[in-house]
């Protein structure tokens, strides 16, 4: 059994002995993988758009779309169109300083994440036209305040959370009293004290080709399938289209995806599957 395994089964173990109703999980499946995949822009609408129609050529769809106040702002129609095909749109909220570099959201005053939030919120329904529920933060940033606002604020789950890292993170969504709506965790991974997350961009700040990237989701899903926990990774449409090693890679795993055959949903689709006592997350 490997690291990741342990986390999941570690998870697992401590919901069931602290007896937390917040961590009740779901009936499992094995053998058959349900894969919430995450595609995240805050700046390349035509890179969002190139890897969304290159993941459906593959037969990969539908997925949730995490988008930036700006991207929906200046490209309000790819943003429509993508909704109506049966892709989830989510609210993504970062901050940049003056010069340019990302701010984590949990050191800005509650003011300024309201504003950052609720203005992302705000901006997404503006286009489609209908609530939007999912939310999550850049790099994961968030704090109590955080958690409050996106509450608050109406959203349904919050895919801001990693396995290993945050102790409410659970392979496996559910529902948090605590919060008041549905966690969404994105799988960690520690090295050597350091923590990232299973995402293109994360593996290759640590210095992971992208070779290697595309191999540890492929063992990821394997692991999956056989624990029978859904499926979740995080593609960065920019930084893929950016890089031709990189983006041979991705098509190479999207190729190697598409004979798996497993069930693609959105994070809403994903969530109603893991919380319904009638299905499951996998089998």
């Amino acid at each position: 059994m490997d690291k990741r395994m342990y986390i999941i089964a570690a998870l697992i173990a401590v919901a069931v002995i602290a007896g937390i109703a917040d961590f009740i999980q779901p009936r499992l499946g094995g053998g058959h993988v349900i894969a919430g995949l995450q595609v995240t822009e805050y700046s390349n609408a035509s890179a969002l758009a190139k890897v969304v129609s290159t993941m459906a050529s593959y037969g990969i769809k539908p997925s949730t779309i995490f988008v930036s106040k700006e991207v929906v702002g200046q490209n309000c129609t790819l943003i429509r169109n993508l909704d109506s095909e049966g892709y989830e749109i989510a609210a993504f909220a970062y901050n940049v300083s003056p010069a340019g570099v990302l701010v984590p959201i949990s050191s800005l005053t509650d003011v300024q994440q309201e504003s950052i939030i609720n203005g992302t919120k705000s901006a997404l329904e503006a286009c489609l036209g209908h609530p939007v529920y999912g939310f999550r933060s850049q790099g994961f940033s968030k704090n109590n305040y955080t958690n409050e606002l996106v509450s608050q604020l109406g959203f349904r789950w919050d895919a801001s959370f990693v396995t290993g890292v945050d102790p409410q993170a659970s392979p496996v969504p559910y529902y948090s009293n605590t919060y008041g709506f549905y966690v969404v965790s994105i799988p960690g991974i520690i090295e050597a004290g350091r923590a990232y997350v299973l995402c293109d961009r994360a593996c290759a700040s640590t210095g992971k080709t992208a070779q290697q990237w595309r191999e540890m989701v492929e063992s990821a899903y394997l692991e999956d399938k056989v624990s029978g926990a859904p499926f979740i990774t995080e593609f960065h449409p920019n930084f893929l289209v950016s890089n031709s090693t990189w983006w041979g890679n991705f098509t190479q795993l999207l190729g190697w995806m598409s004979q798996q055959n497993a069930t693609y949903m959105t994070t809403w689709q994903l969530i109603e599957n893991c919380t319904k006592p009638q299905l499951t997350c996998g089998g």
